[in-house]
């Protein structure tokens, strides 16, 4: 089976914000977006986390330039990261999270 659907990967993003952080595990970047963790390891809480965590890293990204959000993208070099090579950012127009960004 071949998956090539575009990636944006929290884990890179958040590395490519926070570089300085030392774990870009999804604990460690809800803990520092104050998002709380319910159902780890379950696919319905583990969605909800990456999802409160991705509406919040979509403002801080937009504020890098295409080359800093690009990086992101380097090291899954197997599937274009959506959004990446455009700008402006971000893949999802319109949304509460994202109109800063337009």
């Amino acid at each position: 089976m071949k998956f090539d659907q575009p990636v944006l990967d929290t884990l890179l993003l958040s590395a490519v914000v926070h570089p300085n952080q030392e774990s870009h595990r999804l604990e460690a970047i809800a803990e520092r977006f104050d998002v709380t963790v319910i159902g780890r390891h379950t696919a319905l809480g583990d969605a909800l986390v990456t999802a409160e965590i991705f509406q919040k890293l979509v403002p801080l990204a937009c504020t890098l330039s295409p080359g800093q959000l690009h990086s992101a993208g380097r090291h899954q070099p197997q599937r274009p990261c959506y959004g990446l090579d455009r700008w402006p950012w971000p893949p999802h127009r319109g949304t509460s999270a994202t109109e800063k960004c337009v």
